[in-house]
């Protein structure tokens, strides 16, 4: 399979799979996932313990290296948080989240790419 039809083909799964698995919570919980793949990714503005968290999982998907979580800030600011394959990891990025996605890195017949969902937007 061409590197351009594979990366077509896993563009269109991660469109209908983010689609499908953004969820945003009620206004008055400040907190929101999203899975891709075998990447689940987290982002809470009102932790109780900081400005914001954001949390990254990449779990073992066959063809999958990892996954990150990139996030924009609502300062202007952005930043990402990388993990391998079958790790998790969590910070705080010093200042409240407007966006985020999840991103799963693959190797798949010689090709290294990424795929991430659509941005969840905090209100």
């Amino acid at each position: 399979m061409s590197k351009s039809a594979l990366v077509k083909r896993v563009g269109v799964a991660t469109a209908v799979a983010a689609a499908l698995t953004v969820t945003m919570a009620q206004p008055a919980v400040a907190g929101a996932s999203i899975s891709h793949h075998q990447t689940q990714a987290q982002a809470d503005n009102n932790p109780g313990n900081g400005t914001a968290w954001v949390w990254v999982y990449s779990g073992n998907e066959r063809e999958a290296t990892g996954g990150k979580v990139e996030y924009q800030l609502t300062n202007g600011g952005s930043g990402s948080l990388q993990v391998g394959r079958g790790q998790s990891a969590s910070k705080d990025p010093g200042s409240k989240i407007r966006a985020f996605r999840a991103c799963t890195n693959y190797y798949v017949d010689g090709y290294d790419f990424t795929a991430c969902s659509s941005w969840a937007y905090f209100s």
